[in-house]
């Protein structure tokens, strides 16, 4: 689906008039232009969706932090397109962000994560629903002047098209398994 009808989407849920184009000189447009990153990034950072997922093993940078309590070994860094980091390759190391990078005490890093996926025609239905849905909320106040309709929008994001476009993500590829650990065992006297 094109970025106009998912901006479309949002402007029917405000009531107000479509638009041509994100470039029209209209306020929608102007509101819907100026928000659309921020918006989109806002939801893609919401689940590890599997459309906008990639993984990649991290190039070791030379830098140096000031000094560290936690033995950081290297420094990785980030693509430029992350949203989201959703898994490590060494779950063992220290990790922690640093602006675009990574300090970790490992020498090598890989990530699974959520990147600014743009191409809108590659969107879930259902998270083009969401999308639309924040969108309003987003542009709501520029359009209506109404905080009321923005509460209400946000209501209906969080309650009824979040959910859904979480649900369809987790739908999608197998499921997750849950390895037991020795809490999990003593639960169940096992072990």
């Amino acid at each position: 689906m094109s970025q106009v009808k998912i901006a479309n989407r949002a402007l029917a849920l405000l009531g107000a008039k479509k638009i041509n184009s994100i470039g029209d000189n209209s306020l929608e447009a102007k509101s819907i232009a100026n928000m659309w990153d921020d918006t989109l990034k806002s939801v893609l950072s919401e689940a590890a969706w599997g459309f906008a997922t990639e993984s990649k093993m991290l190039n070791r940078v030379d830098r140096q932090g000031a000094w560290s309590a936690h033995g950081v070994l290297s420094f990785f860094q980030l693509p430029s397109d992350v949203v989201k980091i959703t898994a490590y390759s060494n779950n063992s190391a220290y990790i922690k962000r640093r602006g675009n990078f990574l300090a970790a005490s490992t020498t090598e890093l890989g990530i699974e994560y959520v990147y600014f996926m743009k191409d809108t025609t590659k969107f879930p239905i259902k998270f083009v629903e969401a999308l639309a849905c924040k969108l309003a909320a987003d542009i709501c106040y520029d359009i209506t002047n109404s905080d009321s309709k923005t509460m209400g929008l946000l209501e209906l994001y969080n309650g009824q098209y979040l959910p859904a476009a979480l649900t369809e993500n987790a739908r999608e590829g197998s499921q997750d398994s849950i390895i037991a650990d020795e809490w999990v065992n003593s639960m169940y006297g096992r072990g």
